[in-house]
């Protein structure tokens, strides 16, 4: 199991956040090119995650509905998605718009979710920004099954949006679904 080293804690830098954000959009070219998808970065179309392109949420919106989950406990928001063949992405932050009881989110792949990537404190964003930048991002391969799990204290209210903020890259001309 991979241990957390945490996110960063304090406020980031506009500056600093893209510099993060353009060696994402790098490394997420670079996992296609390591796969022999594509040659080049040239061949690659980099772009934000989409909740239900990318990771299969019933609609393109990052609200999740609690209500009837299991408190105490982690409740499933994308369970075994499997990225498609062609496609990679890597997440780097978390924004929370409202937390919604969830207290850690819990990254995990394998054909039955259990691989964890990571667990991260969602209860340590940054005030003014609602930010969560992870220090180690969370990358998914091609083909890789995704599980992202809310672990909340409570039922009541649990309706959180929290943005998974990253980078999905995919070869140029591709048939997009969404």
């Amino acid at each position: 199991m991979a241990v957390s080293r945490g996110a960063w804690l304090g406020q980031i830098k506009p500056e600093v956040l893209a510099s993060i954000e353009d060696q994402i959009a790098d490394a997420v070219v670079q996992k296609l090119m390591d796969k022999a998808i594509i040659k080049s970065p040239d061949e690659a179309v980099v772009r934000e995650i989409l909740p239900k392109e990318d990771l299969g949420f019933t609609n393109e919106t990052w609200t999740v509905d609690l209500t009837t989950g299991t408190a105490n406990a982690y409740n499933a928001v994308v369970n075994g998605t499997q990225l498609g063949e062609k496609k990679a992405l890597i997440i780097y932050a978390m924004k929370v718009i409202t937390r919604g009881n969830v207290t850690f989110v819990k990254f995990a792949t394998g054909s039955q979710g259990n691989i964890i990537k990571d667990i991260v404190d969602v209860t340590k964003y940054d005030p003014q920004t609602g930010l969560v930048v992870l220090r180690t991002p969370i990358g998914y391969e091609p083909k890789d099954y995704m599980y992202i799990s809310y672990y909340i204290t409570s039922t009541t209210g649990a309706t959180p949006e929290i943005v998974l903020i990253g980078k999905v890259a995919e070869p140029v001309n591709e048939i997009f679904s969404g």
